[in-house]
């Protein structure tokens, strides 16, 4: 597998069957209550899922693509600066600018979510849908 942009051929994804790696990208409005209602969801429902920040510039994209498909890392929620920037970079996309990455099985597809930022227990529930589906068939486009 190569990544569009990116002249280095990819292996195979390593599985995770315990935990989900779960992360955002970049500086996202509403980040601080958004964490505060994941963690809250993830303890509530004592699942072992890991939801991280990372800073990351548009550049540095492919490398988080990367990390993404080695690592098995489920999704990541994109800043509003790296939306355009990461449409290239995907194996799929159903918009031109997404918010939300989802890691179906190596195959990176980006996706528009209509995301309500000021109620975070809200997005939490809508991203969890879109991250735990079985494939992107069953991901609602918004």
């Amino acid at each position: 597998m190569f990544f569009k942009g990116y002249p280095t051929a990819m292996t195979r994804p390593t599985m995770n069957t315990g935990r989900m790696l779960l992360g955002v990208l970049g500086k996202v409005e509403n980040l601080s209550s958004i964490r505060s209602a994941f963690d809250g969801f993830i303890n509530k429902q004592q699942l072992d899922v890991s939801f991280d920040y990372y800073t990351t510039k548009p550049e540095e994209l492919h490398e988080r693509l990367s990390e993404m498909f080695h690592h098995d890392r489920r999704g990541y929620l994109l800043a509003e600066d790296l939306q355009t920037a990461i449409v290239p970079l995907l194996d799929e996309q159903r918009s031109e600018k997404v918010n939300v990455i989802l890691n179906d099985n190596g195959t990176m597809i980006g996706l528009w979510l209509d995301l309500p930022f000021d109620e975070p227990e809200n997005v939490v529930e809508k991203l969890w849908e879109i991250w735990t589906s079985p494939g992107p068939s069953s991901a609602e486009e918004e």
